[in-house]
């Protein structure tokens, strides 16, 4: 019986820690995207911010602050982005070989709490794309004046789960059940 006991109070304690720690991930929170200015010689980057009310992600709006755009080696700075809105650089670009871009979230250095697709989280405080360099990212026949065939770049801030207070209680009591049981033991 013993063993038995021990065995659920392993699973329930396993079960909680991994429901806890399951959703640490990303969270999509713009898109940067190369559209032709004058097409086939000139492009602009456009940054969207995707927060906010009918967002595909969380619905409660962030500002995109401090953003630092680095177009090969030249850094380009935006305005503050509220939410649901975009702004395009003032620079047009003929050859594209390098790209980064960064920023803050609500202009915090601390993580945020937000409800994501349904779930609390704590995401940032900072923001980023995978950052590109290789051949050159010109849009000469690749791209059409409404944009589609050019390149397109998901901007994130990394997220963590947070555990609801029931996952905790039920962690707690776990843990508890498990200190009074080996203190019976060795009695």
């Amino acid at each position: 019986m013993k063993a038995i006991a021990r065995f659920t109070l392993l699973v329930l304690l396993l079960f909680v820690l991994a429901s806890t720690g399951a959703w640490a991930g990303t969270v999509l929170v713009g898109s940067l995207d190369l559209l032709p200015t004058n097409p086939g010689v000139t492009d602009s980057l456009t940054l969207t911010n995707l927060t906010g009310a009918g967002a595909p992600y969380t619905d409660q709006g962030l500002t995109l602050t401090d953003i630092q755009l680095t177009v090969n080696n030249t850094v380009q700075s935006f305005s503050d982005l509220p939410s649901l809105s975009s702004e395009s650089s003032d620079t047009p670009y003929s050859s594209i070989t390098s790209l980064d871009l960064t920023g803050t979230l609500n202009d915090s250095a601390t993580p945020l709490l937000v409800t994501v697709n349904g779930q609390k989280e704590e995401i940032g405080p900072t923001f980023s794309i995978v950052s590109y360099s290789g051949s050159a990212l010109d849009t000469a026949g690749a791209c059409t004046a409404t944009g589609s065939g050019c390149p397109h770049y998901d901007v994130f801030a990394n997220a963590t789960a947070v555990p609801e207070p029931a996952e905790l209680a039920l962690l707690g009591t776990s843990v508890s059940l498990l200190w009074i049981r080996r203190r019976k033991a060795t009695a």
